[in-house]
């Protein structure tokens, strides 16, 4: 590999002053290995770059905050986050033989995102979002005043008999999904099927969606949860990551727009079902198409 000893070094001094707030030229040449007439060339070059400076008070070298933040914001800003999200999809599935999911959170719903058509347009499909995992998983990690309003506006429906159908015990459930990073769902939307899903941030820390995935229950038994659970957590870090996650909270949140194709209505009472009897299978109305917003 072509090596450039000059820019190792400068590289070195940057990472330095991020371990360490201010450093004189004596110990970013000790820190780098090097004399310090050497390191007062490269640090010259920093600060005309303007990525460092010298403190007014203490006249020691420092990161340069408003050059680091443009640059930073830069970045963040020419982010698409449906690019990185999506690669969650066929990772998930090399990972777990199961279909991939991303959701974003809309109200009480978690809006499944079926497709893309081109980098940033993405269509799908409208859920409970009590009755899901990746539902679940975002309402876990909303901040207590934003999850009570959304709580506040549920209507607990319940799809299957083994659906939360009561505010405390859901609330119960959330905090369960928020202590160990990642919500299931057992049956309580499509009683044959399983789920795991997993929050998904941005550059503020914010959760704008969720990555999961789901299928029969044969496909996701017992001894099998802690191992998907693992890699489902494992995708959303990596998707956090990509998206800036612990970046620059100054920046605005992240939206993410989702075309809702359609939405799953609302069951019929329970007590007109008979509850040993196999689930129905309702088609999704053809709803009026529109977007929304994942806003947190």
């Amino acid at each position: 590999m072509y090596r450039v000893r000059a820019l190792e070094q400068a590289l070195q001094i940057l990472a330095a002053l991020e371990s360490e707030p201010e450093l004189t030229l004596p110990e970013l040449g000790q820190r780098i290995g090097t004399q310090a007439p050497n390191a007062h060339k490269l640090v010259l070059h920093l600060v005309e770059a303007g990525l460092v400076e010298a403190s007014p008070l203490t006249k020691r070298y420092r990161l340069a905050p408003a050059r680091l933040a443009e640059l930073s914001a830069r970045a963040l800003a020419g982010l698409n986050p449906w690019e990185d999200l999506r690669q969650a999809v066929p990772a998930l599935k090399a990972a777990t033989g199961m279909p991939g999911l991303i959701a974003v959170l809309s109200g009480g719903r978690a809006i499944y995102v079926e497709q893309f058509r081109g980098p940033a347009r993405a269509l799908g499909r409208a859920f409970p979002a009590h009755a899901t995992a990746l539902g679940k998983a975002i309402l876990a990690f909303l901040p207590e005043s934003a999850q009570e309003i959304v709580l506040s506006e549920l209507v607990l429906d319940a799809w299957t008999p083994r659906t939360i159908t009561d505010l405390d015990t859901l609330r119960s459930e959330l905090a369960v999904v928020a202590e160990r990073g990642y919500a299931v769902e057992d049956g309580e939307l499509d009683r044959p099927r399983r789920s795991i899903g997993a929050p998904v941030r941005d550059h503020t820390g914010a959760v704008i969606a969720a990555v999961g995935v789901g299928g029969a229950k044969a496909s996701l038994p017992d001894a099998r949860l802690d191992e998907i659970a693992q890699a489902v957590v494992d995708e959303a870090e990596r998707a956090s990551a990509a998206l800036g996650a612990r970046g620059l909270a100054a920046m605005p949140a992240r939206t993410l727009e989702v075309e809702i194709l359609g939405a799953v209505e609302p069951p019929p009472p329970p007590a007109a079902e008979d509850a040993d009897a196999p689930a129905p299978r309702r088609r999704a109305p053809r709803a009026k198409r529109g977007s929304t917003r994942g806003e947190l």
